[in-house]
């Protein structure tokens, strides 16, 4: 069949309207344009100053990042996030993204072959070139997460169909994040020697305690921010619902709560009714922290304030070891780090986790340094706190720190300190004991342990190995039923994709330059940030499950003060290396350059990660939103009974999100004389009968919940009389 010219035309103009004018974006997207509006502006501002080349190169790579980021697919269940189908990317509303992307391999490819000389030289400057097959071979490793699907269907039905998918998606990755790291490099390179000298005279001007006051006044603003603006200052998975609801009952002055009428209605993330009791799964040290926020009624701004003091504490521990400019970038890198920020915004136990690591640290540096019995004191005290936390990251932080301790020699040991030490963890490790005996009635069993024993089978959350350890039945983020050798590998896998994603969010890759500098060899320099990133690793491994997707490689966020600095080594050992190759007149330009690179690389991170993680996955992340306190400011709930309609009915607590959305609302005790609304799932007229009858003088209300991502909170019913006048 033939088409006339004007039929061609008219085809023609409808594929290039399908193919740009796309009628419905992402909501994330919004964030995009703005980005691409930006890029455009810088390069238009700087095209006739010295700034244009360098303007150009970071423009270009902002601007593709930032459409990269609409080609993942994140979504706010708890799974591993991965490259949509290649059947999505080439759908109209991705198609525009893809496009842009594409065009940025293309330019870098033609930029470096015309700048061969100059990217070279650069790479040269950072590492050498076994340095950089090293690193590149690490990075290829740490840039996707290999799906659990595909590992089963090569080891239990032969079928490499899902591994070749994930290889071409892998190679893909790979190509935008090396096309990002040559764009870094040239946009470094062609900063003016100008401005790069007057800012390394500012930096080394700086007065002694601005960066590190700065950094923390900065992540305490933004964190609290980022609490309210993304994630509705609510807690969003059944560990954090059940750490503030842990932490309301603590600040009531209750070790545990009775029994409510109708358990089930009121079952919700991780708690556990046993007998007439009601209490959290959680371990008491983080609920009593965050008991502290709940009682002043801020409980929102206790982790933004716990990260606020890791910069300070961090970077008086950094100072100690290898002075003020490393230190001082550590924390500017954390400050700006999207995974540091994110996790500070939560509810979860990690960010209070990572200050008594490093508090505890900084009493062990004061313990063997100075012998001072109130560091010892400190080291202990902090890293008992950490086993009523997490213990095994406790295991970790104390095996790595004592042996840092003993390498400093029998001569330097003194023994009033290390006895403060072991005399302080020791009573924190009895008061574990206690808590565990009084909760669970055995010493050695967790309050988690009991849950999980009692709703699949005895011992299947245990550190080890083990073919019937971790079998949760959680298919899409555990490989194969057991712990061996392969989950191992394939936990390491997953964590170590999320940590190079989103630690800094470089388009590069936040670990390029740890692994760049893995691979000099240099480690005594550095033992202790290498020991406790190992120790993590190591400690880790020995469990079943990786820990994310929730909120990043959650499970390994004790490594983001060890990795921030070890960036920072790896970037002052690359200026160094620049220096001593360069001549005398520009070595202080390949210093400063690549302190420029990693300066770019963070800044463009965060301002493209943050906003779309905000708009994506964490928007009504796990279902959970704010929707419900708005109602019942909007409806004056008051003094009643609302009772959550969904269709979650028949799942376990721990599954029930819609209702999440509201049991963190409840007051801390359900005190019948309380004058704020009680939230209670809607489980059938018996179960209603049963509540309403224990709470007689209460109006009732019925909410209804949406299903998935879509529609919203809305009332159906109310309210309705009470029982009882």
């Amino acid at each position: 069949m033939r088409y006339s010219s004007r039929q061609r035309l008219i085809t023609s103009v409808n594929y290039a309207a399908t193919f740009i004018l796309i009628p419905q974006f992402p909501p994330s997207a919004n964030w995009t344009f703005v980005v691409l509006a930006l890029s455009v502006l810088l390069v238009v501002l700087a095209w006739r100053s010295q700034w244009r080349a360098s303007a150009f190169w970071f423009a270009l790579t902002l601007a593709a990042q930032a459409c990269f980021l609409q080609l993942i697919d994140a979504g706010v269940q708890a799974r591993l996030q991965e490259l949509f189908a290649w059947a999505t990317l080439l759908s109209p509303a991705r198609r525009p993204f893809l496009a842009v992307v594409l065009a940025f391999l293309f330019m870098v490819g033609f930029g470096a072959l015309r700048q061969s000389a100059a990217v070279r030289s650069a790479l040269s400057a950072v590492g050498s070139w076994r340095q950089w097959v090293v690193g590149v071979a690490l990075l290829g490793i740490s840039s996707l997460a290999v799906p659990p699907a595909a590992v089963r269907a090569v080891l239990q039905a032969g079928s490499f169909r899902p591994a070749v998918a994930y290889d071409v998606k892998l190679t893909f990755i790979l190509l935008v994040e090396l096309a990002s790291a040559i764009s870094l490099l040239l946009a470094a390179a062609a900063v003016p020697k100008g401005p790069l000298a007057r800012w390394a005279g500012s930096w080394s001007r700086r007065s002694e305690s601005v960066v590190p006051r700065a950094a923390a006044a900065w992540v305490l603003l933004a964190a609290s921010a980022y609490c309210w603006l993304a994630f509705d200052a609510l807690p969003h998975v059944p560990d954090d619902v059940a750490y503030y609801f842990h932490a309301k009952y603590f600040a009531a002055g209750k070790f545990f709560l009775p029994r409510p009428p109708d358990a089930a209605a009121f079952a919700c993330g991780l708690v556990v009714f046993d007998g007439d009791r009601w209490y959290s799964a959680q371990l008491p040290a983080w609920p009593a922290v965050l008991a502290v926020g709940a009682k002043l009624g801020v409980p929102w701004l206790v982790n933004p304030l716990l990260a606020a003091l890791t910069i300070l504490v961090g970077n008086g521990l950094l100072r100690r070891l290898y002075g003020r400019d490393v230190a001082d970038a550590t924390v500017l890198l954390l400050a700006l780090s999207p995974w540091f920020l994110a996790m500070s915004a939560t509810f979860m136990g990690h960010t209070a986790s990572l200050f008594f690591s490093v508090l505890g640290l900084y009493g062990v540096l004061r313990a063997r340094n100075d012998a001072s019995i109130a560091g010892g004191a400190i080291a202990g005290l902090s890293i008992g706190v950490l086993v009523n936390m997490r213990p095994l990251e406790a295991l970790a932080v104390a095996l790595v720190a004592g042996i840092w301790w003993l390498a400093a020699g029998w001569k330097n040991l003194k023994l009033a300190p290390m006895a403060a030490t072991v005399l302080c963890g020791v009573a924190m490790l009895a008061g574990f004991l206690a808590y565990n005996k009084a909760v669970t009635g055995d010493a050695r069993v967790m309050p988690f342990e009991k849950v999980t024993d009692e709703n699949l089978f005895r011992g299947v959350n245990r550190v080890g190995f083990g073919k019937d350890v971790g079998s949760f039945g959680w298919e899409d983020l555990d490989v194969l039923p057991g712990h061996g050798p392969i989950d191992v590998l394939v936990n390491t896998n997953h964590n170590l994709s999320m940590v190079n994603f989103e630690m800094f969010a470089w388009p590069c890759g936040s670990l390029l330059l740890v692994f760049v500098l893995l691979a000099r060899g240099r480690y005594r320099d550095d033992g202790l940030l290498w020991g406790l990133a190992f120790g993590i690793w190591a400690a880790m491994s020995c469990y079943w499950f990786s820990g994310g997707p929730d909120f990043g490689a959650r499970y390994w966020y004790q490594m983001i003060f060890p990795l921030a600095a070890l960036t920072v080594r790896s970037a002052q050992h690359a200026g160094e290396s620049g220096a001593q190759r360069d001549s005398a007149t520009d070595a202080p330009e390949a210093r400063r350059w690549v302190w420029a690179l990693v300066a770019m690389a963070t800044l463009m991170g965060a301002l493209n990660l943050l906003p779309w993680r905000a708009l994506d996955k964490y928007r009504n992340y796990r279902y959970v939103r704010g929707e419900v306190r708005a109602l019942a400011r909007q409806q004056n709930f008051g003094r009643s009974l609302v009772f959550i309609r969904s269709e979650e009915r028949d799942l376990l607590p721990w599954q029930s999100s819609s209702y999440a959305s509201a049991f963190s609302l409840n007051p801390p005790t359900l005190d019948p004389s309380g004058a704020a609304p009680i939230y209670v799932r809607e489980l059938g007229p018996e179960s209603a009968a049963r509540i309403r009858a224990a709470y007689p003088d209460r109006p009732v209300w019925i909410v209804q919940a949406p299903e998935g991502v879509r529609g919203r909170f809305h009332v159906v019913e109310g309210p309705l009389p009470a029982l009882q006048p």
